[in-house]
């Protein structure tokens, strides 16, 4: 069991609380435990803690004292495990991903995610929204899969887009259920082009076309990632694969009807009788989704396409 300073022990017990609440990192942390024997108690004991730890960063009090800064949180946290091994405490975050040959990226990833998590404005393009989703929803799958002895390139990959998938789905449901923490996060670049401003949510602008055009467009994002992990699938394990299998399935159901959503809000136009003119619309968006069963493409300039804005992060694309 992983000990680290008493310091975070209140973001711990917050942790605790939502480690199994937390949509996206149950599901990716239940998927890589299926690939754990049953009966290896001691593997399964360190996932779940640090799942737990991976969490806490999230809400440390300590790490972000004096503001949302990732660089200062991490050379913080640097400190705290440096202090704690010091004095004789067991290696922390830092020291176990370091002994799984795991550099400190993902733990700037994760960082950094948090620090925008609820500044307005900070997503600029698809860019930022997907490295963002990497942070928050692949980071913890990387660490797991390394202490599951899952080390193949392939299911890896296939983690992170599954990471991302979900956590953009989150982002597009939480700005289509009219919470600020969704639509902070909607890409400016994106509002921009739907010429929606900051200052327009929350003032009705939530219940407008253009809003439900731009949250669809993220959702079409969300499903392309799910979609990606959907074709790496046969590189987990059996039991994982299964298990992540039952998860993507449920996901795209959800940003089927998260589409739905977003083409029936209040401000939709409507015909003369009434009947919604984002039928259309819907129908377009999800004939897109059956496409690449018919209609075969080049699937390493597809993956290339969803994976650009993640070169240089561990697990991102086995494609180059």
């Amino acid at each position: 069991m992983l000990n680290t300073s008493t310091t975070i022990s209140v973001a711990q017990r917050h942790a605790v609380e939502r480690a199994f609440e937390d949509g996206i990192q149950s599901q990716i942390a239940e998927c890589l435990l299926a690939a754990v024997s049953p009966d290896d108690d001691p593997c399964r004991a360190e996932m779940m803690h640090l799942s737990v730890l991976w969490l806490a960063l999230e809400t440390d009090s300590d790490l972000w004292s004096t503001g949302r800064d990732p660089r200062l949180a991490l050379e913080k946290l640097v400190a705290r495990e440096e202090r704690a091994e010091h004095s004789g405490g067991k290696v922390g975050l830092i020291g176990v991903m370091a002994e799984h040959g795991l550099g400190l990226e993902i733990l700037e990833a994760r960082l950094d995610a948090v620090a925008r998590r609820l500044e307005p404005s900070s997503i600029r393009d698809d860019r930022d929204l997907v490295r963002y989703a990497y942070g928050m929803g692949s980071g913890l799958g990387i660490l797991l899969a390394r202490v599951a002895g899952i080390r193949s390139p392939g299911a890896v990959h296939c983690i992170v887009d599954a990471g991302i998938g979900f956590e953009v789905l989150r982002v597009a449901r939480e700005a289509l259920g009219g919470h600020m923490s969704g639509a902070c996060l909607l890409p400016v670049e994106r509002r921009e082009r739907h010429a929606l401003a900051w200052s327009d949510v929350g003032r009705g602008a939530e219940n407008s076309a253009p809003f439900g055009y731009l949250c669809a467009e993220v959702v079409d994002l969300g499903l392309r990632y799910l979609e990606s992990a959907d074709q790496g699938l046969a590189a987990l394990p059996l039991s994982a694969r299964a298990n992540l299998h039952v998860s993507l399935t449920r996901a795209r159901h959800e940003g089927e009807a998260l589409l739905s959503d977003a083409f029936t809000l209040p401000g939709m136009p409507r015909t003369r009788d009434g009947l919604n003119l984002g039928v259309f619309q819907r129908g377009l968006a999800l004939a897109r989704l059956a496409l690449p069963r018919y209609w075969p493409r080049n699937e390493v300039a597809h993956q290339r396409a969803l994976h650009v804005a993640l070169r240089g992060l561990p697990g991102a694309s086995i494609h180059g």
